[in-house]
């Protein structure tokens, strides 16, 4: 969930606000133990994650603008139920003892997101870098980290300025991203999006590589009714 705000009619830029949330369902929790199965079946605990954010952005120039978001996130993998079984030898006798505690498995940082844009002059062709998931490495448990890190940057046009195509009339904006993640190789990616009328748009999408994404498609109308512009969108990505 995400709003943004230009007070002062954008005088001093645009403030944002964010709301993610991930449920992962509930999990069926398991311990080891010395039994057939090899577990014990110990109920079930349902992990997830939230972030919350707050942004800025101005435009410094008529063709260049910055902006940036700072993050809280959060993940929380539930509680887990830590078991030690063990014997001692007490008047010649082994006897078995078994200790349980239970643990909460969760985690916090501060993680900042930061970018440009610049319009070029020509034409609309607009350049745009954005930094996301800047943050420190953080310990969970005994594992070291980092937030997944990546480095975009891309360009971005409507096609028909070149054929001095009225953008009231017709659009075609063409957009391709070159996107550097930590934890994946280096993608590219192109989308198109034809508008008709500033109503109706028809977009698409190629990533690549991509483990399953591909190809996505999408559409949007908008619409001003008595003064309040509306817009419905659709998008799907495999």
């Amino acid at each position: 969930v995400s709003a943004a705000i230009r007070p002062w009619g954008g005088d001093y830029g645009t403030i944002g606000f964010l709301f993610q949330n991930v449920d992962y369902g509930e999990i069926q929790a398991t311990i080891r133990a010395n039994n057939d199965q090899g577990y014990l079946d110990i109920g079930t605990f349902k992990p997830g994650g939230s972030a919350f954010g707050l942004g800025y952005a101005i435009s410094l120039t008529t063709q260049f603008s910055v902006g940036g978001t700072v993050k809280l996130a959060r993940q929380n993998l539930g509680e887990g139920l830590l078991q030690a079984d063990f014997t001692r030898n007490t008047g010649g006798k082994d006897s078995a003892y078994s200790a349980t505690k239970t643990e909460t498995f969760k985690t916090e940082l501060v993680a900042f997101d930061f970018g440009v844009l610049y319009a070029t002059g020509i034409k609309s062709l607009t350049f745009g870098m954005a930094v996301r998931n800047f943050s420190r490495e953080i310990k969970y448990i005994r594992e070291g980290f980092q937030l997944p890190l990546s480095l975009r940057i891309g360009l971005s046009m409507n096609m028909l300025d070149l054929f001095d195509v009225p953008a009231s009339s017709q659009a075609l904006v063409m957009a391709v991203d070159a996107e550097h993640p930590r934890d994946y190789s280096e993608q590219v990616r192109v989308g198109f999006e034809y508008t008709f009328s500033e109503m109706v748009s028809v977009r698409a999408g190629y990533v690549t590589p991509a483990d399953g994404q591909a190809f996505s498609y999408g559409l949007g109308v908008r619409q001003d009714l008595a003064g309040v512009k509306l817009a419905v969108d659709y998008s799907y990505t495999p």
